[in-house]
């Protein structure tokens, strides 16, 4: 009985290290998927547009939505593109 204890612990052992490798292969793929989608857009000249109109966005103090279309566009999640719009919030001349 304790030698099938001991393999149904190795099993259980051997499935949870799997799931977690899974998990971490699936993390990677949607990361380099994200830096494939700033790639693409880079080379499009699309950041800037896409600056102007967070910017513009700002100005109307609409941060959610300007967080939201960064989300959208390069497929961030919420808190890089939070980060994204704070770092052109920082940069930013409106007058509030």
């Amino acid at each position: 009985m304790n030698i099938f204890l001991t393999i149904l612990s190795g099993i259980l052992i051997i499935i949870l290290v799997l799931e977690k490798t899974s998990n971490s292969k699936k993390e990677l793929k949607r990361k380099i998927e994200q830096l494939e989608n700033e790639i693409l857009l880079l080379k499009k000249g699309e950041i800037r547009e896409l600056d102007d109109e967070v910017r513009i966005l700002l100005c109307e103090n609409q941060h959610v939505k300007a967080i939201k279309l960064v989300r959208e566009t390069l497929g961030f999640d919420l808190l890089k593109a939070k980060k994204y719009v704070d770092n052109i919030e920082d940069e930013d001349n409106c007058k509030k």
